[in-house]
């Protein structure tokens, strides 16, 4: 679950393995900040008796202040248009009730469906906000 972090938790997270994903891979605004991590992940799909593959670009971190949705949204777009020639998409990890799931769906060209098992109560408040899962983990 997630806890937010303090100056001395995001500086061991992104002190931990700078090769992968540091500092100089946020891209912040002044209300925004994503965290993109620098090695894309392959995806290999088969639909339809077409086979592709994808670049796929991992969003770690992100957040924006209250009520910044649309900075949030262009900041997003931004670092699309950065990573074009890196990653042939960027995923997000975000729920219904998380904040931006609005603005990062209306943006989506593709939503896959996760099930998340916890083996531990049920903390209160995630049916209201989500819980916070990170792409590291998978």
């Amino acid at each position: 679950m997630f806890v937010p972090y303090t100056l001395k938790s995001l500086s061991a997270r992104l002190g931990r393995e700078p090769r992968m994903y540091t500092w100089s891979d946020l891209r912040m605004s002044d209300v925004a900040v994503i965290g993109v991590g620098r090695l894309p992940m392959s995806v290999f799909r088969s639909e339809s008796g077409t086979e592709s593959e994808r670049s796929r670009g991992l969003v770690y971190d992100y957040g924006f202040e209250p009520g910044h949705e649309q900075s949030f949204a262009n900041l997003v777009l931004g670092v699309c248009a950065e990573t074009a020639e890196s990653f042939t998409e960027l995923s997000f990890f975000s729920s219904g009730g998380s904040p931006g799931y609005a603005a990062l769906k209306a943006l989506a060209h593709r939503a896959e469906a996760y099930n998340a098992l916890v083996r531990r109560p049920e903390p209160p408040g995630v049916a209201e906000h989500g819980f916070y899962v990170d792409q590291l983990t998978f």
